[in-house]
Formats: structure tokens, C-alpha cells, sequence
């Protein structure tokens, strides 16, 4: 039979079923994983004894590196078990609470209410159900969607925290198997070297030959390779069967309560208006509440329209303002002009007088310029006249040296002779 044809709490039963079917079929299969794991690195890294070609390799449980990874594949197979066993435990709740609404009809919110606290559980469903008759009784049907939208974030939340253990074992697996593999190819190193210094001729004798140090050598690559397929194979494993597997379990568990929000908004909110109705004080609260959101409606409407009347007498003042301060503007402007014009003039005569004085001061300025003319042209006789009674006085000088000159050579005596500076 199709679901469609079910009420939304009856789909709700169904999907828990099979729920409760996947998880018992997931609760077999860690323990199963874990031996196949152990089965797998028995097969891949069995070790072996030291051989006369070939160091000793231990097994993958006496090798720390390989041991702590399967450590923590180990873990979160077993988390995935508690997780599922959790999980169990909280559909059982579930179906109980189911139960109890599948057999509430024909009776009323409070005994509804008795009898899914008589069950004296706890969880997301039961809380979310429980809440809802406690605002119904009262009236209040407002909250409802506000709680199951709460009632879904949380539910996510914890899918969330229950697939990321195993996303985060996932990651450190991976990086666990890229370490092996840089590990591996460190072990690789020492026999290279010991094997590049065989093919010196006096190192041929002294110890094992290039061959046996290129096997060594092998081994590391081994080791390497090993760590890379272990984790990723253990990776594989826990994306495919553990994550996978989790996330459908928790997504059929999202549908049961999706049929139970449906049947919230469906059936039990006209439910609760339909019994709150025939309650006097709870009817009256209802009619007050219809009563008061008309008067804040009509409020509204004559505040609308008492805006409208405020905005038609503001833009009318605005417009008397604008046509009186327009009439003041030409008035300002007329008074403007007058004064500038009379500005204008006045300054147009002061700049005429100081023109006049200017052209004034300019001929006098020329006349003076004349002035200094002329004189300037009586200047070159006088140097003329200066030069040659220079040149008279240079004559005279020169006369009166040779004078001396003569008198100094004639025979005077010594006190009568003249005194020659």
C-alpha cells in the first residue's frame, strides 16, 4: 500500500520500522568490518624472520606505526556501534510515542497529555509533542512552528556530531597513510647508500653486496606502498559502510519526524482550535486577541489617514513659504541691483580721479626726465675741459722734474742742493 493513502503519523510508524530494520541490519556489520580489516593486514603484512638476504620485518601488530592506525579504525567502528545503539534506543522512544498518538483520537489535549507523560521518556519527539499540548491547552498555537523549526536544528546538529567522528577518523587515516609512505621511503636511504658504496673497489670486500643492500632497499619501498593501501583501503571502508550507512539511518529518522511536523500543522492545530473553542476563558482570550488586532487594524487605518491630512497641510505651508519667500527674494534682489549699480558708480569716479592724477604724475615725471636730459648734455664739454687741464697739469709736472733733474747734476753745494723726495 502506498504512503500517500496513510495519515502522516501512520507514514510516521511505517518509516520508523524501517529504521528500525536498517539499524538492526547495521549493528552486524562493525564487528564483521573489524575482521575483515584484521583478515586484510594479516594477508597484506604478514612480516617474516631475519634471512640470510633480508632483515627481519615484524608483523602489523608488532610494527607501532601500522598497529596505531588500525588502533583508530578500530575506534570508529566501535563508535559507530555505540552511535547505532544510541540510535536504537531513541526509535523505541519514538515508536512508544507514536503509539500513543496513533490511540489519541476522539479524547482531549489534557488526557493526551497524561498519558504521553505517564510514558516518562525523553528525547527530541517526545519533548517537541509534549511542548505543543502544553502551548495548545493554553490557546497558543503561534509557538508551533518555531519549535519544530528549533526541534529540526538540533536534530541536524546531532547527525552532524555523530558523521563527523567518523569523517574526522576518515582524515587522520588518510594522513596516517601518506606519513607511512614518507617513512617507508626514509628506510630506503640507508641501504641505497650502502649499496651506491659496494661499487667502490675497496669497499667490495668489507661487507654485503649491492644486490643485498637494493633488496633492503625494496623493503622500505614495501613498506611504504603497504602504508599507503592499508589506509587507503581502511579509508574506503569507513566512507562506504560506516558514513554512508549512518547518514541513511539518520535520514529515514529525519522522515519520521517530518510526518510528525506534518501532522502538527495538519491535524493537531485544528485539533486545539477546535477544543479550545468550547472553553469559555480560553474562547474569550481568542475573541480579545481577534478584538485587539481589529482595533490595532483600525488604528492603522486612522493613522494612515491622519498622516495623509498632516502631509496635504504640510505641503500647503510649504507652497505659502515658497511664494513668500520668492516674493522677499525680488524684493532683495531689486535692492541688490540698486546698491550694486550705486557701488559701480562710485567706483567708476575714483577710478576716472586716480587716472587724471596718474596722467598727471606721468608729465611730470617727463619733465623731470627732460630736465635730467639737458644736463646730461652739458656733461661732455666739461670733461673736455677737464681732460686738457689735466693734460696742462701733467706737462707742468714733467717741466718741473726735469728742473730737478738738471739742477741735481750740477756741481752745488751739499746744504744749497735741494731736497728730492
Amino acid at each position: 500500500m502506498s504512503m500517500k493513502s496513510h495519515s502522516p503519523l501512520e507514514n510516521a510508524k511505517l518509516t520508523a520500522d524501517k529504521t528500525g530494520t536498517l539499524i538492526g541490519w547495521a549493528k552486524l556489520m562493525p564487528l564483521p568490518v573489524l575482521a575483515a580489516a584484521v583478515v586484510c593486514l594479516q594477508i597484506g603484512a604478514p612480516g617474516h624472520a631475519a634471512t640470510a638476504h633480508a632483515p627481519r620485518i615484524p608483523s602489523w601488530y608488532n610494527d607501532p606505526f601500522l598497529l596505531i592506525m588500525f588502533a583508530i579504525f578500530a575506534y570508529g567502528q566501535v563508535s559507530a556501534l555505540i552511535q547505532l545503539r544510541v540510535l536504537s534506543h531513541g526509535l523505541k522512544k519514538v515508536k512508544l510515542t507514536l503509539g500513543v498518538l496513533l490511540q489519541a483520537r476522539g479524547i482531549s489535549l489534557a488526557e493526551l497529555q497524561t498519558r504521553l507523560q505517564s510514558l516518562n521518556l525523553t528525547g527530541h519527539l517526545y519533548d517537541l509533542i509534549n511542548r505543543s499540548l502544553m502551548f495548545g491547552m493554553k490557546g497558543d498555537t503561534v509557538p508551533l512552528a518555531a519549535m519544530m523549526d528549533h526541534a529540526t536544528m538540533r536534530r541536524m546538529k546531532s547527525v552532524d556530531k555523530k558523521v563527523g567522528v567518523h569523517a574526522s577518523v576518515n582524515r587522520i587515516l588518510l594522513k596516517l597513510g601518506f606519513l607511512g609512505t614518507l617513512i617507508g621511503l626514509i628506510m630506503t636511504f640507508p641501504p641505497m647508500r650502502e649499496a651506491i658504496l659496494t661499487l667502490d673497489p675497496k669497499n667490495a670486500e668489507k661487507g654485503s653486496s649491492f644486490v643485498e643492500h637494493i633488496a633492503g632497499a625494496i623493503d622500505g619501498d614495501q613498506y611504504a606502498i603497504l602504508a599507503t593501501l592499508i589506509a587507503t583501503a581502511l579509508s574506503i571502508l569507513i566512507e562506504l559502510l560506516t558514513i554512508q550507512v549512518l547518514k541513511r539511518i539518520c535520514g529515514t529518522f529525519e522522515m519520521v519526524n517530518g510526518f510528525v511536523d506534518e501532522w502538527s500543522i495538519t491535524d493537531l492545530q485544528p485539533w486545539i482550535r477546535e477544543q479550545v473553542g468550547g472553553k469559555d476563558d480560553l474562547g474569550k482570550s481568542l475573541m480579545q486577541q481577534q478584538a485587539f488586532q481589529q482595533k490595532m487594524l483600525d488604528l492603522e487605518r486612522e493613522f494612515q489617514g491622519r498622516l495623509l491630512e498632516l502631509k496635504e497641510s504640510s505641503q500647503k505651508h510649504i507652497t505659502a513659504l515658497y511664494q513668500g519667500s520668492q516674493e522677499n527674494w525680488m524684493r532683495l534682489h531689486k535692492d541688490s541691483e540698486s546698491m550694486f549699480l550705486k557701488a559701480l558708480k562710485d567706483t567708476e569716479l575714483r577710478i576716472q580721479e586716480t587716472q587724471l592724477g596718474v596722467n598727471k604724475n606721468v608729465d611730470m615725471l617727463g619733465g623731470f626726465v627732460q630736465h635730467i636730459a639737458q644736463k646730461m648734455g652739458d656733461i661732455p664739454p666739461l670733461q673736455l675741459a677737464f681732460a686738457k687741464r689735466m693734460d696742462e697739469l701733467l706737462n707742468y709736472e714733467r717741466q718741473y722734474r726735469s728742473f730737478l733733474e738738471v739742477q741735481s747734476q750740477i756741481s752745488v753745494p751739499r746744504h744749497l742742493k735741494p731736497e728730492i723726495n
